[in-house]
């Protein structure tokens, strides 16, 4: 008699092939946009595949349009556009936007997303840097059927096996690792999607956390509080990206981090642990400068202080200024 009835839940579900609008936006949704495509000109599982992209700014297009229109993708543009009933499923990855329950009903088999964790953990439009900032060791992706009451809540499709966080990967070799296991996921589902919607589970809010955009107010660091793994977990997490530099100031201006990496044996060797947070040692033989944290040092081998420069350039520029007037380099905690 189960089986009965768990072979009537399957049969009432379109089985495939289907009609698909992908919506997505960066390199994160591009890798399942590329299988779907791959998939659409087999034609067994996907008859029909047009885009939905965010409004583009007139210097960039996304890399999800450029995609789309080189592969004569019809796109559409979010906000000018009637959801009428022509499609079977929407399938959103890396998106950022509500879905209003209007556009979830106007597919007849709903809406999935592709996230970047195994949820309710890490819920949010940060996943993978959140993961990394918090010294999360493993991770994953989760596939669900979208709700209109809020991002990331609906029931679990399909979890990916977990995936372990190396201690030095940072946030785009991580997402670009996932968007390819999240691309092979979201391929299953679609191929045995019956199944899958009907042993949809609800999520544990038991085990519900966050994963917030990342804020620039972040990117500051205080020398006297933060630790040398909190800076660098910062730095893999979003730090080293342009929009996120990690910065203090010095003399009166902003210093922004272009490469950070924990000290060597000899490095740690070389330096003082007596010295007050902010102070900064220079490292001739590896050319290295050493920044005194609230317990140990994390090493810099490029920076951005007015212009881009190497810590040699630094030492040999402005050290020297400094040297000269008998002060030492000191780094401050930023008051921005």
């Amino acid at each position: 008699m189960n089986f009965v009835k768990q072979f009537r839940k399957y049969t009432t579900i379109k089985q495939p092939p289907y009609k698909i609008l992908f919506f997505g936006s960066d390199c994160f949704s591009l890798v399942t946009l590329k299988k779907l495509h791959n998939a659409y000109i087999n034609g067994s599982l996907i008859t029909k595949l047009e885009v939905m992209c965010l409004p583009h700014s007139k210097i960039r297009k996304s890399v999800v349009h450029e995609f789309a229109t080189n592969h004569q993708i019809p796109i559409y543009y979010w906000g000018n556009f009637e959801f009428g009933g022509e499609f079977d499923l929407g399938v959103v990855v890396s998106f950022g936007k509500m879905m209003p329950q209007r556009i979830i009903d106007s597919f007849s088999l709903g809406m999935l997303n592709v996230h970047g964790s195994l949820l309710p953990q890490l819920r949010g439009s940060s996943p993978v840097s959140r993961a990394i900032q918090g010294g999360i060791t493993s991770t994953g992706v989760s596939i669900f059927q979208i709700k209109s009451d809020g991002f990331d809540h609906g029931k679990i499709l399909s979890y990916s096996s977990p995936v372990v966080i190396d201690d030095h990967v940072n946030s785009d070799e991580l997402t670009q690792k996932l968007a390819y296991i999240g691309a092979d996921l979201c391929l299953e589902v679609l191929w045995n999607f019956p199944e899958r919607i009907a042993n949809a589970k609800e999520q544990d809010r038991k085990l519900i956390s966050y994963a917030p955009k990342i804020n620039v107010q972040e990117t500051f660091i205080n020398w006297e509080s933060m630790t040398p793994e909190t800076i660098l977990k910062n730095f893999r997490a979003f730090g080293y990206q342009k929009d996120y530099f990690l910065r203090c100031e010095y003399n009166g201006q902003m210093i922004k981090f272009l490469q950070l990496s924990s000290c060597t044996v000899e490095q740690t060797a070389f330096v003082s642990g007596n010295c007050p947070p902010g102070m900064v040692s220079y490292h001739k033989p590896s050319k290295t400068l050493l920044v005194k944290c609230c317990s140990g040092h994390v090493a810099c081998t490029k920076l951005l202080y007015g212009k881009i420069l190497s810590s040699a350039d630094f030492y040999n520029g402005f050290w020297q200024k400094v040297k000269k007037q008998g002060k030492n380099v000191q780094f401050l905690s930023n008051k921005y």
